[in-house]
């Protein structure tokens, strides 16, 4: 069924796809690379990427673009540790859609 709708939506002219994928345990078939399959247009994946998959999957050709949501939300540097190679801060996921800055805005910048 899938596949037929993936299909599908090259006709409709979409500026991308943002496609979530699930955590590894839950996954049965990869929602990204089964888009990329049956969808012609560009491909934003999402879903518990690190640099190193996100880099694999990007050069495989599985999507065009990577978003980091949680990532971004524990390290507002993130681009900045990736390049160097450094540690990812944990998001702290009970604070998250909780009012007032703990969580958004007190997680560590990478030292200079």
């Amino acid at each position: 069924l899938y596949a037929h709708y993936l299909s599908a939506l090259d006709d409709l002219g979409l500026a991308y796809l943002h496609v979530m994928r699930p955590t590894a345990n839950e996954m049965v078939v990869d929602p990204v690379l089964m888009a990329r399959k049956h969808y012609n247009g560009r491909i934003i994946a999402a879903g518990n990427y690190d640099a190193a998959s996100a880099d694999a999957l990007l050069k495989s050709g599985g999507a065009d673009a990577v978003a980091f949501g949680r990532a971004f939300i524990a390290n507002p540097d993130l681009v900045e540790r990736i390049r160097a190679g450094a540690p990812l801060s944990e998001p702290d996921v009970t604070t998250f859609y909780t009012p007032g800055a703990k969580g958004y805005t007190d997680y560590p910048k990478l030292a200079a």
